[in-house]
């Protein structure tokens, strides 16, 4: 065992992780990509990972197979096949696909919500796209923030400061009136 960076690394036989159905955070996955290390890559990461749902509307882009980079709205979702509406006119009407081969796809200046994560509940605007991570400017903080494509949805809704602060302010309201 060995303590490096405030984290335990120890030795364990791969029968004993599990791997199903883990939803890692963008912090957690740069946390542990060593550069290098079988030619690991951000993107190679999160198409290993476990996707948010797809739903009738979103707007998503093919990231694997012979229709690389096809871009399409959802028409409907089948357990792990989506059927997708290609924006290629010669295209058939609707495309299924498997949801690994698809991510949801926005642009620079799209309003989104984080619906998964530790940030959920954030809004903002799209201000860069950098594969399948957006960098979002946020409506309260006004700070730039990063987060995964299939984490957010499209929405006009915005947060509002009181949103963050009603946990505190009911904190300091029992603090005062304890102290009392």
């Amino acid at each position: 065992m060995l303590f490096k960076d405030g984290f335990l690394y120890k030795a364990m036989s791969m029968k004993s992780v599990s791997s199903q159905n883990i939803r890692p955070t963008l912090d957690e996955l740069e946390k542990f990509r060593k550069l290098g290390e079988n030619g690991a890559r951000l993107s190679t990461l999160f198409s290993n990972r476990k996707k948010g749902p797809f739903v009738k509307g979103d707007t998503v882009i093919v990231v694997k197979g012979d229709l690389k980079n096809l871009k399409g709205r959802v028409e409907k979702v089948e357990e792990e096949i989506v059927h997708i509406r290609p924006e290629m006119k010669q295209l058939p009407k609707t495309l299924a696909m498997n949801e690994k081969e698809l991510c949801k796809y926005f642009e620079p200046g799209n309003h989104v919500k984080v619906v998964y994560g530790t940030l959920e509940g954030a809004t903002g605007m799209v201000v860069k796209v950098e594969q399948h991570v957006l960098i979002i400017l946020s409506d309260i903080t006004k700070e730039h923030i990063p987060v995964f494509a299939d984490d957010v949805v499209e929405s006009s809704e915005v947060t509002s400061a009181s949103c963050y602060s009603d946990a505190g302010a009911s904190t300091r309201l029992s603090k005062s009136t304890w102290a009392r």
